[in-house]
């Protein structure tokens, strides 16, 4: 049956007072991601990424500065910290830290999640990556993995937007480009990135759909790169609306 878990390690934030409204809000570094323009005029447009990971912010960045447009783009990043749900999916888990993040703070912002559905697992680990980044590890998924013929995986990156009147926009990779790679059979030979055991389960991912045919943490920083462009992801899907939305409405 497929894996369900009823525990989740806690995200790493600050700690967030619900009296009032009142909350303790830590900023990352503002980042100003300046998309061509016709005019010196251009209003910026500010998006509240609510996140205390700096990687995905970067990672937000990148995807809006590809975006070619006439606006600017100010992504303002902030750690709250927010319950996470138990749930059966990563979108779940995204639209409920977003409604909740929406009620503290009162505008329109972003929440992303992700994990790791593999077919054979029943798509676990899912929602529980995390669990299994810090109990299960790179050994544990592929030893569950040895006996299996059906390899396939994708990483379900989830992202969730509220806009200014309070509705949510939801992007799914898993459902709209299903699984787009496989587990390896050994995991990583040497890896140049992903270190750490809050990378562990993504070590094993090998994007065969992208035309790859090694772990993503092996391939050669080029071909990294390439990848975190130009393969479908839901960061370019929310980055392609988000700056059409933006530009329909200035």
């Amino acid at each position: 049956d497929t894996c369900k878990m009823r525990c989740a390690l806690p995200s790493p934030g600050v700690r967030v007072s619900t009296s009032g409204r009142a909350t303790r809000e830590r900023r990352l570094r503002s980042l100003h991601v300046r998309c061509s323009s016709s005019s010196d005029q251009t209003a910026t447009h500010v998006l509240t990424f609510v996140t205390g990971n700096q990687g995905k912010v970067d990672r937000l960045r990148l995807a809006m500065s590809l975006q070619a447009g006439c606006a600017s783009f100010e992504v303002d990043g902030i750690d709250l910290a927010l319950h996470e749900i138990q749930a059966d999916t990563v979108l779940e888990v995204a639209l409920a830290k977003a409604k909740s993040a929406h009620e503290i703070l009162q505008r329109p912002l972003l929440i992303h999640d992700c994990g790791l559905c593999c077919a054979a697992l029943k798509d676990a680990p899912g929602p529980y990556t995390k669990y299994f980044n810090f109990t299960v590890g790179t050994a544990g998924l592929l030893a569950l993995m040895r006996d299996q013929q059906d390899r396939r995986a994708g990483w379900d990156d989830a992202i969730v937007y509220i806009d200014a009147n309070g509705h949510a926009h939801s992007f799914s990779s898993l459902d709209r480009y299903g699984y787009t790679g496989e587990v390896s059979l050994t995991g990583p030979i040497k890896p140049l990135r992903f270190e750490g055991p809050e990378r562990a389960i993504g070590r094993c991912f090998v994007p065969t759909s992208f035309g790859l045919t090694e772990c993503l943490a092996d391939v050669s920083e080029e071909d990294y790169q390439r990848y975190r462009r130009e393969a479908p992801n839901v960061w370019n899907d929310f980055a392609a609306w988000y700056a059409a939305r933006e530009t329909e409405t200035s």
